[in-house]
């Protein structure tokens, strides 16, 4: 899918891509174009533990057509700011490298695309306006956010880290909501 989409899109264009784990992990027919420039962290590339997967972008680092960068720490913590506010204490450390490494280069106003298949980071990526695309799977079409409703008395909540209910002492739990 991810390489039909290199073809399709970016005929002639020198394109950069930021690369979750799924990009290599999901894809088999997954290659780095040699005109192309294709980014990702140290976390992201200690998720890549297959022999075929680790030489690929051991092969790539090799020739320079993938770096690893690290995100500075500023944006680390907007992203887990940001992870807070909207209830999602799922994503992986790795997850939030990239999310961070995406912001810091939006930030500059690069042009790039994300490449991944976690439902989770293209949720995010939609919420920051972030181009994504997805290396096999799927795509999201719609952002989730989740919001914590008293069963007892059936209040919403906007704090996403609140446990119990203010009012009537039960337990809260997340509902999803698409926007």
């Amino acid at each position: 899918m991810f390489l039909l989409y290199i073809q399709l899109c970016c005929i002639g264009n020198v394109m950069k891509f930021l690369l979750d784990a799924s990009a290599l992990l999901n894809d088999p027919n997954f290659r780095f174009e040699e005109k192309n420039s294709y980014i990702t962290t140290t976390q992201i590339m200690d998720e890549w533990k297959t022999i075929e997967v680790k030489f690929l972008a051991e092969n790539a680092l090799h020739k320079n057509i993938l770096k690893i960068e690290e995100p500075e720490p500023n944006f680390l913590e907007e992203i887990v700011s940001l992870v807070k506010k909207y209830g999602f204490n799922k994503l992986s450390k790795p997850d939030i490298s990239l999310l961070a490494l995406s912001l810091q280069h939006k930030s500059k106003n690069e042009d790039f695309t994300v490449v991944t298949d976690d439902f989770s980071i293209q949720n995010f990526l939609k919420i920051l306006k972030i181009p994504f695309f997805q290396a096999i799977q799927g795509k999201i079409d719609k952002i989730l956010s989740l919001k914590n409703v008293c069963p007892g008395c059936s209040r919403i909540f906007k704090d996403p880290n609140l446990k119990t209910c203010d009012f009537c002492g039960s337990r809260l739990k997340k509902v999803p909501i698409f926007k």
